[in-house]
Parts: C-alpha cells; sequence; structure tokens
C-alpha cells in the first residue's frame, strides 16, 4: 500500500483556513489519493475525484477553481494532468533510485506543458533532481512541453484581446478570459517563467525555450565558480524566507540591487572566512554544500526561521545553527519513513521491470 506525507502545518496553512470544507476535502484527496506519485505530478481526471469523493461535477470544479487561484495545485485540462505546486518542497527527491523511478513516472504521463513548471519547481526545491532530469529527459519531450506553454501564452494573449474587445461594445459579455481565476493563473505562469530564467545557472536570454536552455546549461552543470555559487545559494536564501514568510524584507533577484549585492558578499564571506570575527588565515570557511544544509536547516526549523531573515545573520549565528543541526539529526521515525521510502521505489523498480517482461 502506498503511502504520501500529509505536513501537519496544512491545517494552520493561511490559504486553508480561507477554504471552504469542500475545498479542503479535495485537498486532501490530491494529497493522498491512490492516483497519486510521490513526486507531486500525475494523471487525475476529474471524473475519478466526483467517483472516489461523491462529490458533484459542480463541487469538484469549484473547489478545483480554489485550489488552482491559491495555486495549491495547476491543473491541465487538455491531458488532466495534475501538479501539486510545492510538492517537492515537502518530499526531496535525492535518492538516486527514487530519481531513476520519477524519470519513469514522468515519461509515462501525457505530454503536458506542466512538464515545464515542474522543472522550475525542481530548481527551487530539488536542484540536483533538476539536473539528473536535465540530463535524462529527452529534448523532443521538453520541446512538446515547452511549444505546448508557448501556445497557452499565445491564447491567453489573444483571449484577454478578445475580451476587451466584447467589453468595449458589451460590458456584460466579458468572455472567461476576462475572469479574475484566468488573469491569476498567466501572471502566475509569467512569474514562474522569469523565475526560471533567473534562477538558471547560465546566462540564458529571455527569448531562449526551455529545451534551448538545457543545452546550454548541461555543460556547465558542475562547474560553477565562486561567485555563481555565491548568487545561486543567496537567490535560494530569499526563496526559502519567502515561503516562509511572504511578508519578510528580502531584496530583488537583480544585481543592479544594492542590498541583494551585499547578501551576495555575506555568502562570500561564510564561504571564504567562515563565522562574524573570524579571519581568512583561519581557514573557518564553509563549503557550498555545509552552507546549503545550514540554510535548508535554518528556514525549515520553527525557531530558526523566524530569526534567519538575512544573509548577514545567517553567517552571525552559523555557528548556532551548525551545532544544533548536528545534534539534532534524524529521528528515528523519520529514519524508518526513509527506510519505507526507498522500498516503495524498490518495489515500482521491480514492477516497472515485471511489467516489460
Amino acid at each position: 500500500m502506498k503511502y504520501n506525507k500529509v505536513q501537519s502545518n496544512f491545517w494552520i496553512s493561511n490559504k486553508v483556513i480561507r477554504w471552504d470544507k469542500n475545498t479542503i476535502f479535495i485537498a486532501l484527496y490530491i494529497l493522498t489519493n491512490q492516483h497519486r506519485s510521490s513526486e507531486g505530478i500525475y494523471r487525475l481526471p476529474k471524473s475519478y475525484v466526483s467517483e472516489d469523493t461523491n462529490f458533484t461535477t459542480q463541487e469538484v470544479e469549484e473547489a478545483f477553481e480554489e485550489l488552482i487561484e491559491s495555486d495549491f495545485v495547476r491543473y491541465d485540462i487538455e491531458t488532466s494532468v495534475i501538479m501539486i505546486t510545492k510538492a517537492l518542497k515537502y518530499q526531496s527527491i535525492n535518492n538516486p533510485n527514487h530519481q531513476k523511478a520519477a524519470l519513469k513516472i514522468l515519461k509515462a504521463l501525457p505530454t503536458s506543458y506542466l512538464l515545464i513548471d515542474f522543472l522550475e519547481q525542481a530548481d527551487k526545491y530539488c536542484r540536483l533532481f533538476k539536473e539528473f532530469l536535465l540530463e535524462f529527459l529527452e529534448d523532443e519531450l521538453l520541446s512538446e512541453a515547452q511549444n505546448k506553454k508557448d501556445n497557452i501564452f499565445k491564447s491567453e494573449d489573444n483571449g484577454l484581446s478578445d475580451g476587451i474587445n466584447n467589453a468595449i461594445t458589451d460590458p456584460p459579455s466579458l468572455t472567461p478570459a476576462l475572469t479574475t481565476q484566468t488573469q491569476k493563473q498567466k501572471l502566475s505562469q509569467e512569474r514562474c517563467q522569469k523565475k526560471f530564467l533567473a534562477n538558471s545557472n547560465t546566462e540564458i536570454d529571455e527569448n531562449d525555450r526551455f529545451y534551448d536552455v538545457k543545452l546550454k546549461s548541461n555543460d556547465h552543470l558542475y562547474k560553477k565558480n565562486q561567485k555563481s555559487q555565491a548568487l545561486e545559494l543567496t537567490k535560494y536564501l530569499i526563496e526559502k524566507i519567502k515561503d516562509n514568510n511572504h511578508r519578510a524584507r528580502v531584496p530583488e533577484i537583480d544585481l543592479n540591487n544594492d542590498l541583494f549585492i551585499k547578501w551576495i558578499k555575506e555568502m562570500e564571506k561564510l564561504n571564504n572566512i567562515g563565522p562574524v570575527g573570524a579571519k581568512k588565515d583561519d581557514n573557518k570557511g564553509y563549503s557550498w554544500q555545509e552552507i546549503k544544509k545550514i540554510i535548508d536547516f535554518s528556514q525549515d526549523d520553527e525557531f530558526w526561521s523566524s530569526n534567519i531573515l538575512s544573509a548577514k545573520k545567517l553567517r552571525k549565528q552559523v555557528i548556532k545553527l551548525e551545532n544544533q543541526m548536528n545534534k539534532s539529526g534524524k529521528s528515528e521515525s523519520t529514519k524508518r519513513m526513509d527506510m519505507l521510502a526507498e522500498l516503495y521505489v524498490e518495489y515500482l523498480n521491480e514492477e516497472q521491470n515485471d511489467d516489460e517482461e
């Protein structure tokens, strides 16, 4: 039997508090149903939802509309592929066997523009997994998925234009292209596209398409210089802080922003020198991998996530963070969950091999 994680803070999330009971029920169904993959992207026709939950088609549609507007999920109507937007934040895929199993699942899905969105989320929450996918996903698949996403932008632009024209001549007859949901989805997609371009590991023109990005970036996946590492980890810290508190004061990810540059310099000092008060000759600098682990710990911990709100504060408290991180380790329950996850991945691989035979 499969299992899926649901975070205990689900019930106190700002989004969930605003939802009605039907929307909450459907959200839990999406998180835990038998069709779900651990990666959070899978095929889920709405008829399945109605059948399994005994909700009417209208009730399912209304719940989906709220979940999409909240960016809890994204849904491709054409292929019935659904993506739990932040699944990778809570279910990291770092185990090689798990990555291979996830690759098979992605390849088996109908080609959807959500594959591009999924890679954007992987870039944000699980970069090694993103790099694995970029290496092993076929260019043709990425090309087709990107074309579908491009076509969505084009059709929405045309629909928005038609809606404005209709509104001028007949205001009550606003087309669906002008609904709040459509506009919010379009803005969300545009933000995601810009974020991916901003987070890419190489200098990429904004007119490039995703499969071109793959070709440009593959030669540099593990060859970043010091400044790019500091830049990447600064952006990573900013996104983590914003995920925990969208009101936190963080700089814009812009090399012309003075505060953003200061954050990058703090990251460089943490790598070259170490904590505040250390000298370069002391050899107390942290590796980039160590810094990333400390960032993850600081932003996943309930206490530290409300205190580490800048790169400077991270460097100032790095020794305390490192000590507490090393002491905490993994609980026995977490170790058991990880072991079960690995066993489940092995089971999926064996089942796949049996089917192929």
